[in-house]
């Protein structure tokens, strides 16, 4: 009676397979190892090349523990339905109700016990959870996961071949060797590019670097190295003053071979970009003797023709801009004449990434007036922008317009760029883009400043790291891109040398002097170059161009045991008026005691 009872289950899941499978007319195979159906997938009546076999199994009363079918099976059988050539369907029939849930052995194996279970191949036995959401009844889910199962197959089982298996016949060929090697070579070239967008996803911009310059280094003279070139120059920071010599060494060299390809799009594009560097070389230019300028100012003591002078350079630096600016959108008009819309707009923006960069430093030491004029010439750019970035699909580009009209905003407009921002935060959220998720966040978390009521004396007395907050982010990305060697060192000291709130804190009578090298003084950065520390009340001090050292110092000679050690109070902060107000005290006292001896 059991077994009658058994026959007919069985008889109903193989009715049940032919039924679910009539487009791909099964064929039931005999004398396999458990392998019960052999099926070919068919499109539109016609056979494809995909093929896989199917393991049934029925039963009147499924093992059900919370979301998963449990099976046991025996693990020669299972190392065999994971090894064989064509992918493996477990198919699980529910007979009292009729339902076929199914299990792809390959994936299985491969995605989840070698992860949780890497030793699975040397047990005797193991029980297998099939998922209740697996339930047979849409043929193309599972003529989806069959072609994507294959292709891994493929990929899995040529890993496992020698180089030379599989190629006996034309070994002594070298012709078709050279066109295999070719092929793979390019395979290669792809995958790296595919790479390099996946690790921007997760926010590994050095290993997104990496994959643009192992393809660049292959030296091949085509399209990819240009690809390979223009790449790598995307992924730096090139508004970093100290790469952009290289960069534009890269640039020159990717018009030259993209002419040498008659390669117009990529020749204008180098050609943008060397203009675009030269743009920031200027501006990185001009930005020192701004702040250099405002510096003076406010200590009083600016000498009129140092400052004609420093007027004459800056008149010569903006006349050179503006003549670089008119060529940059000379080369820009060339993509508009060409109906090439997307790369004109990703060009554009990194025009307007460049003068948001620029602007929000500028501020800061010249009248508002003067800088918002500037940015609003770039108003019908920015509608432009905005139409443009809505043709097409692409959220790269999306992300990054949100990103640069938010910085464009952000001047004058604060709650415009939030709105920006808002959009690429979630936009970045949905397609789990982690740089930009990075971003955004930074963005909306900078609390920006209402200029409008935001004076000099508003600036000279925040806290220093609030006052210099961007110079820092500068300066931490220009750390990161320094090989290792002494200007990484002086530049991390001069980081770490900017804010001596903490130890200035511990003793009313400390004071401090900085004095920049001309190294400091080019790059607008006090803290590069000599620093005097100083006690007021003993009238003691020690210079060195590392703060720590000075600290140290004072701290085990002369602040140790001090019965006048009065700290501060915990809300004061040091700032530019303290460091003026301290500068000046200190060179004072140091002269009084030269003089004296």
């Amino acid at each position: 009676m059991e077994k009658k009872r058994k026959d007919v289950i069985e008889t109903q899941s193989v009715g049940f397979i032919y039924q679910f499978f009539s487009e791909w007319n099964p064929n039931e195979l005999t004398n396999d190892f458990g392998l019960d159906f052999q099926i070919v997938i068919f499109e539109q009546g016609i056979s494809t090349k995909y093929t896989f076999c199917i393991q049934l199994k029925s039963t009147h009363s499924l093992n059900i523990k919370g979301e998963y079918i449990k099976f046991n099976i025996d693990i020669r059988h299972l190392v065999y339905f994971c090894d064989f050539i064509d992918p493996v369907l477990l198919i699980v029939f529910d007979a009292q109700n009729r339902i076929g849930y199914y299990l792809n052995i390959f994936d299985y194996c491969t995605t989840i016990l070698e992860n949780e279970k890497p030793n699975w191949r040397t047990q005797k036995h193991i029980t297998l959870n099939i998922p209740l959401t697996n339930r047979l009844s849409d043929l193309e889910v599972v003529k989806n996961d069959i072609i994507d199962t294959t292709k891994r197959k493929w990929r899995h089982n040529t890993h496992l071949l020698k180089w030379y298996e599989g190629y006996e016949s034309f070994l002594s060929d070298p012709e078709k060797l050279e066109k295999i090697m070719n092929k793979k070579e390019q395979d290669t070239i792809e995958m790296r590019f595919h790479s390099s967008q996946v690790y921007f996803y997760q926010d590994d911009l050095q290993k997104t670097k990496e994959q643009f310059e192992k393809v660049y280094n292959m030296k091949q003279e085509d399209e990819n190295q240009l690809k390979a070139i223009l790449g790598y120059i995307l992924s730096q920071n090139i508004i970093l003053d100290n790469i952009n010599s290289e960069l534009s060494r890269l640039c020159q060299e990717g018009i030259e071979l993209a002419r040498k390809l008659n390669n117009n799009l990529y020749a204008n594009t180098f050609t943008f970009f060397l203009k675009l560097l030269e743009y920031i070389k200027i501006i990185n230019k001009m930005l020192p003797i701004f702040i250099l300028r405002k510096q003076k100012s406010d200590s009083g003591e600016y000498d009129s023709f140092i400052k004609e002078l420093e007027a004459i350079d800056l008149i010569n630096l903006n006349t050179e801009l503006g003549k670089i600016n008119r060529e940059l959108f000379i080369t820009l008009n060339e993509f508009l004449e060409q109906e090439d819309y997307r790369t004109y707009l990703i060009l554009l923006l990194h025009v307007i990434k460049i003068g948001n960069y620029a602007n929000e430093i500028l501020i800061r030491f010249i009248d508002k007036s003067i800088v918002i004029e500037s940015i609003e010439i770039f108003n019908p750019f920015i509608k432009i922008i905005e139409n443009l970035s809505n043709i097409g699909n692409d959220n790269e580009i999306t992300l990054y317009t949100y990103f640069c009209l938010g910085g464009y905003y952000g001047l004058y407009d604060k709650e415009v760029a939030n709105e920006y921002y808002n959009k690429g935060l979630k936009l970045a959220q949905e397609i789990g883009h982690k740089f930009y998720l990075r971003k955004f966040n930074q963005m909306l978390s900078i609390q920006k400043e209402d200029f409008e009521q935001f004076s000099n004396k508003n600036y000279q007395e925040l806290p220093i790291k609030e006052a210099l907050a961007d110079e820092i982010e500068m300066l931490k990305m220009k750390i990161e891109s320094i090989p290792n060697g002494h200007m990484k060192e002086v530049y991390t000291i001069a980081l770490n040398d900017l804010d001596p709130t903490d130890f200035l804190k511990s003793c009313k009578h400390l004071a401090i002097w900085y004095k920049p090298s001309p190294l400091g003084i080019n790059s607008a950065l006090y803290s590069i170059g000599g620093k005097t520390v100083m006690c007021l009340k003993k009238v003691k001090y020690s210079e060195s161009a590392n703060l720590s050292l000075v600290c140290k110092y004072f701290e085990e000679k002369i602040c140790r045991d001090c019965t006048d050690k009065t700290p501060r109070k915990e809300y004061w902060c040091f700032n530019h008026k303290i460091l003026l107000a301290m500068e000046a005290l200190v060179s004072i006292t140091i002269q009084n005691i030269k003089s004296k001896k």
